[in-house]
Protein backbone atom coordinates (compact mmCIF):
# COMPACT_ATOMS: atom_id res chain seq x y z
CA UNK A 1 0.00 0.00 0.00
CA UNK A 2 1.33 3.42 -0.97
CA UNK A 3 0.45 6.80 0.45
CA UNK A 4 -0.44 9.15 -2.40
CA UNK A 5 -1.08 12.89 -2.34
CA UNK A 6 -3.23 14.36 -5.12
CA UNK A 7 -2.96 18.12 -5.74
CA UNK A 8 -5.78 19.08 -8.12
CA UNK A 9 -8.55 21.68 -8.05
CA UNK A 10 -11.01 19.49 -10.01
CA UNK A 11 -13.01 17.93 -7.17
CA UNK A 12 -14.83 15.45 -9.43
CA UNK A 13 -11.57 14.29 -11.02
CA UNK A 14 -10.02 13.85 -7.57
CA UNK A 15 -12.99 11.76 -6.39
CA UNK A 16 -12.69 9.40 -9.37
CA UNK A 17 -8.92 9.03 -9.10
CA UNK A 18 -9.16 8.54 -5.33
CA UNK A 19 -11.61 5.67 -5.89
CA UNK A 20 -9.35 4.03 -8.49
CA UNK A 21 -6.23 4.38 -6.34
CA UNK A 22 -7.93 3.22 -3.13
CA UNK A 23 -9.38 0.15 -4.88
CA UNK A 24 -5.77 -0.61 -5.80
CA UNK A 25 -4.91 -0.65 -2.09
CA UNK A 26 -3.46 2.83 -1.70
CA UNK A 27 -4.18 5.51 0.88
CA UNK A 28 -5.03 8.82 -0.81
CA UNK A 29 -5.03 12.37 0.55
CA UNK A 30 -6.04 15.31 -1.60
CA UNK A 31 -5.70 19.08 -1.53
CA UNK A 32 -6.93 21.58 -4.08
CA UNK A 33 -4.21 24.24 -4.34
CA UNK A 34 -0.44 24.23 -4.69
CA UNK A 35 -0.13 26.22 -1.46
CA UNK A 36 -2.24 23.64 0.40
CA UNK A 37 -0.09 20.88 -1.11
CA UNK A 38 3.13 22.44 0.16
CA UNK A 39 1.58 23.02 3.60
CA UNK A 40 0.32 19.42 3.66
CA UNK A 41 3.85 18.16 2.96
CA UNK A 42 5.20 20.15 5.92
CA UNK A 43 2.53 18.95 8.38
CA UNK A 44 2.11 15.26 7.49
CA UNK A 45 4.13 12.11 6.96
CA UNK A 46 5.60 12.26 3.47
CA UNK A 47 3.69 10.46 0.72
CA UNK A 48 5.23 7.80 -1.48
CA UNK A 49 3.97 9.61 -4.60
CA UNK A 50 2.47 12.96 -5.57
CA UNK A 51 -0.01 13.40 -8.43
CA UNK A 52 -0.33 17.06 -9.41
CA UNK A 53 -2.33 18.93 -12.03
CA UNK A 54 -0.33 21.33 -14.20
CA UNK A 55 -2.92 24.12 -13.92
CA UNK A 56 -4.16 24.03 -10.36
CA UNK A 57 -5.19 27.58 -9.61
CA UNK A 58 -3.17 29.33 -12.33
CA UNK A 59 -1.28 28.34 -15.48
CA UNK A 60 2.08 27.63 -13.87
CA UNK A 61 1.03 26.47 -10.39
CA UNK A 62 1.83 22.81 -11.10
CA UNK A 63 5.34 23.69 -12.26
CA UNK A 64 5.85 25.99 -9.28
CA UNK A 65 4.68 23.23 -6.94
CA UNK A 66 7.04 20.66 -8.53
CA UNK A 67 10.00 23.04 -8.30
CA UNK A 68 9.30 23.67 -4.60
CA UNK A 69 9.03 19.93 -3.89
CA UNK A 70 12.24 19.08 -5.75
CA UNK A 71 14.15 21.99 -4.13
CA UNK A 72 13.36 20.80 -0.58
CA UNK A 73 15.84 18.13 0.61
CA UNK A 74 13.06 16.58 2.70
CA UNK A 75 10.74 16.03 -0.29
CA UNK A 76 13.00 16.03 -3.36
CA UNK A 77 13.04 12.25 -3.78
CA UNK A 78 9.24 11.87 -3.84
CA UNK A 79 8.19 10.87 -7.38
CA UNK A 80 5.76 13.26 -9.06
CA UNK A 81 3.22 12.40 -11.75
CA UNK A 82 2.03 15.57 -13.49
CA UNK A 83 -1.34 15.54 -15.24
CA UNK A 84 -2.86 18.07 -17.60
CA UNK A 85 -5.70 18.48 -20.02
CA UNK A 86 -4.25 21.53 -21.74
CA UNK A 87 -1.22 20.30 -23.65
CA UNK A 88 -3.15 18.89 -26.62
CA UNK A 89 -5.62 21.77 -26.65
CA UNK A 90 -2.79 24.30 -26.75
CA UNK A 91 -0.48 22.16 -28.91
CA UNK A 92 2.09 22.04 -26.14
CA UNK A 93 4.30 18.99 -26.15
CA UNK A 94 6.07 17.69 -23.07
CA UNK A 95 8.94 15.27 -23.56
CA UNK A 96 10.35 13.87 -20.34
CA UNK A 97 12.94 11.87 -22.31
CA UNK A 98 14.99 15.01 -22.76
CA UNK A 99 17.22 15.89 -19.76
CA UNK A 100 16.53 19.60 -20.29
CA UNK A 101 12.76 19.02 -20.24
CA UNK A 102 13.02 16.90 -17.08
CA UNK A 103 15.09 19.64 -15.46
CA UNK A 104 12.56 22.31 -16.45
CA UNK A 105 9.38 20.37 -15.64
CA UNK A 106 10.64 18.72 -12.42
CA UNK A 107 8.07 15.91 -12.72
CA UNK A 108 9.07 12.26 -12.97
CA UNK A 109 6.27 11.34 -15.37
CA UNK A 110 3.56 13.12 -17.32
CA UNK A 111 0.09 12.16 -18.58
CA UNK A 112 -2.84 13.73 -20.39
CA UNK A 113 -6.24 14.25 -18.77
CA UNK A 114 -8.60 12.59 -18.94
CA UNK A 115 -6.53 9.57 -17.98
CA UNK A 116 -7.76 5.99 -18.18
CA UNK A 117 -7.70 4.05 -14.91
CA UNK A 118 -5.34 1.46 -16.41
CA UNK A 119 -2.92 4.16 -17.52
CA UNK A 120 -3.02 5.91 -14.16
CA UNK A 121 -2.34 2.67 -12.29
CA UNK A 122 0.45 1.66 -14.67
CA UNK A 123 2.17 5.03 -14.17
CA UNK A 124 1.67 4.90 -10.40
CA UNK A 125 3.07 1.36 -10.21
CA UNK A 126 6.02 2.33 -12.41
CA UNK A 127 6.88 5.39 -10.29
CA UNK A 128 6.58 3.35 -7.10
CA UNK A 129 8.69 0.54 -8.55
CA UNK A 130 5.81 -1.95 -8.32
CA UNK A 131 4.84 -4.51 -10.95
CA UNK A 132 1.78 -3.54 -12.96
CA UNK A 133 -1.40 -5.50 -12.37
CA UNK A 134 -3.95 -6.64 -14.90
CA UNK A 135 -5.95 -3.56 -15.98
CA UNK A 136 -9.30 -5.35 -16.06
CA UNK A 137 -9.20 -5.76 -12.29
CA UNK A 138 -9.66 -1.98 -11.83
CA UNK A 139 -12.82 -0.49 -13.29
CA UNK A 140 -13.01 3.33 -13.39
Amino acid sequence: MANILIVDDDIDFVAIQREVLEKDGNHVDAVHTAKDGLEWLQKNALPDLIIVDLMIERDDAGFTFCHAVKRDPRTQKIPILMLTGVSKARSIGFDLKSPSSREWIKADDFAEKPIRSETLLAKVHHLLGQPAEKPESHAP
